[in-house]
């Protein structure tokens, strides 16, 4: 104390050192006193050397030992304000590190009163929504130790407080750090709720659930039972019935919408306006939401997946081919689910067509996954999704096949977006050095079949076929090829192999055809030797083709590769016939076109008779 007095400041070295000392001393020597004026200069002292990063180790190790040791002096609970303060504002991470360690022992073991402890909690529900989101993290993790820390009665008494302020982080925060952060904080103080809370708190969320004219208090009610029914476990079987009827209006009605959008043909010039940004903007948020929490709920009651009564399974459906990423894998991923959850079974007649296992509506699933895997941001788990759901309806066809109603006409309207894509197939721009193969249009494949002909698996194996052919297609006509482009081809080879593996010798023949078109469109594609996803894919495919030799004999797989070659070399021949006969007619028709500039002048009907001797005029 001698040597700090005489310094007058904690600048020099021998002041820090003297710091740490007293810091030591108090730790280590518990009969060791402090008088209160000694106590009162050093925390005075010290205040300035908080923020200075060279000089905090000192100050905050003696503050440290005061608090542990339960010095009081009225300079403590002040400095505590600036220490508090510096958690929030300060811009390091270590300093709003060792604030929080400090404020931790401040305000569960110091001494507080009545009205500064409700000032301290309060302090900490007003900075969750503090300006810098380093502020708003650490007050966060402040806050989680408290709650983790305190007694049962006082976080009870606060847990109002803080609900509404969590709630407001997991609404408006826009950093999405933010608000996974408060939806864990909220998990945590529902946990440590009394039983009479967690029924307010829950009747509060099922209130906002029925907020329609406010889809952004929707969206965090449903969010909200998606954090809270795990908690409660089998006692939230209670909100299970309108909790499933909220869920279902508010993805009904995002369905709804998208489908309206659709159909106008202003939707683009409408999505430019900021309002209707903002507007699509939380109708992906609230359908992402809905399906994350239907998908919580089905995990906790599995019954809930088979209750065709209460979940639209149509409008679950229909969102696989929303916009939004998200809300196409949290779709997908409750449709496998459902298939999870559903063992393998032959499509029942009886069944009407909305009926999510019935064969007309697994069909139109069959396309909606095959559409996503057209979709730039499809990733390898979500390619490996798809193949799994397309697994599970594969091996009901499959079944289908073997039974009397295998034989009964089969018809499919024609898929409109894959006629699109095939149409397209034109080559336009496309010289005969940019493309290698010939067999370049899907629906000249010797494999393509009618779609409206054969069972419901042959049919799929031509529909994945030629989404295969397409994929290479585009990819070897893309100058600027996407950089997943090889999960569509990929996943459909995986599903291929798949469906192999379960299948025996004599029905693996009768698709066969299917995949070794699609596998020679991919093996043969040596233009794309330099691209490394290529090689991936290629290596894949040969695996396949190994596969398959094993399955149904070398002899046989060679014939039909045979087949699948020459048929490529045939349609190679007749597109150069075809570019060549395009080709002398686009010239033709662009010499006709420059006479007839050269030649072209207005002429008056009187001038008809002098440029043509022999025409009708009025006279003759």
């Amino acid at each position: 104390m001698s040597i700090i007095q005489r310094s007058g400041n904690t600048e020099s070295e021998v002041a820090q050192t003297a710091l740490k000392t007293m810091a030591t001393v108090l730790d280590s020597c518990p009969d060791a006193e402090v008088k209160e004026s000694d106590l009162t200069l050093l925390l005075s002292l010290i205040q300035s050397d908080l923020e200075e990063t060279g000089r905090q180790d000192a100050p905050f190790s003696l503050l440290r030992s005061i608090l542990t040791r339960k010095l009081l002096v009225p300079e403590v609970y002040d400095t505590m304000d600036r220490v508090a303060e510096m958690m929030v504002t300060n811009q390091s991470s270590k300093t709003q590190g060792f604030c929080r360690d400090l404020y931790h022992i401040f305000v569960t073991d110091y001494p507080q009163g009545k009205a500064r402890m409700k000032a301290n909690m309060e302090f900490l529900a007003r900075n969750l929504s503090y300006a810098h989101e380093s502020g708003r993290k650490s007050v966060m993790e402040m806050l989680n130790r408290v709650l983790e820390s305190f007694k049962q009665d006082l976080v009870a008494q606060y847990a109002n407080l803080y609900f509404l302020a969590l709630v407001m982080v997991l609404a408006n925060d826009e950093s999405s750090k933010c608000r996974e952060m408060g939806a864990n904080l909220l998990s945590t103080l529902f946990e440590r709720m009394d039983s009479e809370q967690r029924t307010s708190t829950m009747t509060i969320a099922q209130t906002w659930s029925n907020e329609g004219a406010k889809p952004q208090l929707r969206r965090v009610s449903i969010q909200l039972f998606g954090l809270f029914l795990p908690i409660l476990g089998q006692d939230g079987k209670t909100y299970l019935k309108e909790l499933l009827k909220s869920l279902m209006t508010v993805l009904q009605s995002v369905a709804s919408a998208f489908q309206a959008r659709q159909s106008d043909e202003d939707v683009e010039v409408a999505e430019l306006t900021g309002d209707t940004k903002e507007k699509l903007d939380e109708e992906w948020q609230l359908a992402h939401q809905g399906l994350s929490t239907l998908a919580k709920v089905a995990k906790l009651f599995p019954d809930t997946l088979t209750d065709f009564n209460r979940i639209s399974w149509t409008t679950v459906f229909s969102l696989m081919s929303y916009p939004h990423t998200w809300v196409r894998i949290a779709a997908t991923r409750l449709q496998g689910a459902l298939f999870a959850a559903v063992p393998v079974a032959e499509p029942k007649p009886d069944l009407s067509p909305d009926h999510p296992l019935s064969l007309a509506s697994m069909v139109e699933q069959v396309k909606l996954l095959c559409n996503q895997l057209r979709s730039e941001n499809v990733d390898a788990p979500f390619g490996l999704q798809i193949v799994k759901n397309l697994f599970y309806i594969g091996r009901c066809f499959y079944l289908h096949d073997g039974t009397k109603q295998a034989g009964a006409t089969f018809e499919i309207e024609d898929d409109l977006d894959m006629e699109e894509v095939e149409e397209g197939e034109e080559w336009e721009g496309v010289g005969n050095s940019d493309v290698e193969n010939a067999n370049d249009n899907p629906k000249e494949s010797f494999s393509t079949t009618k779609p409206r002909e054969g069972t419901p698996l042959g049919w799929m194996f031509s529909y994945l076929s030629r989404g295969a052919n397409i994929a290479m297609h585009e990819r070897q006509a893309a100058r600027e090829p996407k950089s997943n482009w090889t999960e569509r081809p990929a996943s459909i080879v995986r599903w291929f192999a798949a469906m192999v593996s379960q299948m025996d010798a004599s029905s693996i023949e009768k698709y066969l055809p299917h995949m070794v078109a699609a596998l020679h469109r991919i093996v043969s594609a040596t233009k794309l030797r330099d691209d490394s996803q290529y090689g991936e894919l290629k290596t894949l495919t040969l695996e396949l083709q190994q596969l398959l030799q094993e399955k149904v004999g070398g002899t046989k797989y060679s014939y039909l590769y045979s087949e699948a070659q020459e048929a490529a070399g045939l349609a190679k021949v007749e597109r150069k016939e075809k570019e060549t006969e395009k080709a002398s007619e686009q010239r033709y028709q662009s010499r006709f076109d420059v006479k007839n500039k050269r030649d072209f002048r207005y002429i008056r009907l009187s001038e008809i008779p002098l440029l043509l001797p022999n025409a009708v005029t009025k006279e003759n």
